[in-house]
């Protein structure tokens, strides 16, 4: 009962975010074919492109576009001992993408794309990346979300973000601490670590550090 359970509650982290997009759009977040600064090279466009990868795409696309020596398969763990098929674009690098795929469609329908190598590029057009402190990820979607607590399998992850701005755009994070939380009030540590879901606003998270370290991109 308990895996049941655990695997319920990867779907819901997993999957949250795209689930969302497919409701009416009801924000005017206008991402442009470029960012403030003008690259283009590692932008991505929630809801329609990581670079050039775009949601008709299959496997074969993706090679065709960045070369077979840019292309590799991996498994991908999901949390409790399960691994799913994925794709690798620019593997062992710091851009390196992960790509999950559709269930019962492998290689033919993605379900979304990972960024998570510390010193990543890949970027969205209002400035969000690997490293991003919370306070901003909280000013760009323009409300407190909330994310599963701290230090277990599903740790960090945007479980909603509570109507604001990311709503509905494609797009999902996963936060991680940068200080020894041991030094750390512990009542207040006790409200933002296990299998409980957090709000961004906990006084504590500054004290932690909290930044992006992960981020999901989904596709409608």
């Amino acid at each position: 009962m308990k895996s049941i359970l655990l695997s319920l509650v990867l779907c819901s982290v997993l999957f949250a975010c795209h689930n969302n997009s497919t409701k009416e759009d009801t924000h005017t977040t206008d991402y442009s074919v470029r960012d403030q600064a003008g690259n283009t090279e590692w932008l991505a466009i929630p809801n329609k492109s990581v670079g050039k990868i775009t949601p008709d795409m299959t496997e074969a696309n993706i090679i065709e576009v960045y070369g077979k020596e840019q292309v590799i398969h991996d498994s991908l763990h999901v949390g409790e001992g399960f691994f799913i098929q994925s794709t690798v674009v620019f593997p062992n690098t710091p851009n390196e993408l992960r790509i999950a795929w559709e269930e019962e469609k492998t290689f033919e329908k993605i379900a979304r794309i990972i960024v998570k190598k510390e010193n990543a590029q890949w970027h969205t057009p209002n400035g969000l990346k690997i490293g991003t402190p919370l306070q901003k990820v909280i000013d760009l979607n323009g409300v407190p979300f909330n994310f599963w607590g701290f230090d277990w399998d599903y740790s960090g992850s945007v479980s909603s973000w509570e109507g604001g701005n990311f709503d509905g755009q494609g797009i999902g994070v996963r936060l991680s601490y940068g200080v020894d939380i041991q030094n750390l009030d512990r009542h207040a540590i006790e409200a933002v670590v296990g299998d409980q879901e957090v709000s961004s606003a906990e006084p504590i998270l500054k004290d932690m550090q909290v930044r992006v370290s992960e981020m999901f991109f989904y596709f409608p």
